[in-house]
């Protein structure tokens, strides 16, 4: 059961985090973000906020792997 569980972490983890940890990290902190605007404030403002931030992340993560 172990050896099920162990591979399970490691598929879950080279799936969602793999090459490109700093793309997990930026979502989870856009869906904090919007989450945070939505539920704080009330507005759709997350609506305006989330593709602007997923594009911040995207363009910085390109930058820093061009820069490699």
């Amino acid at each position: 059961m172990m050896k099920m569980i162990n591979a399970l972490v490691k598929f879950l983890w080279d799936f969602f985090v793999g090459e490109t940890p700093e793309l997990f990290v930026g979502a989870l902190l856009v869906g904090a973000c919007g989450w945070i605007v939505h539920h704080w404030w009330g507005s759709p403002g997350s609506v305006y906020l989330l593709p602007a931030a997923i594009g911040a992340v995207m363009a910085w993560s390109l930058d820093r792997a061009r820069r490699r």
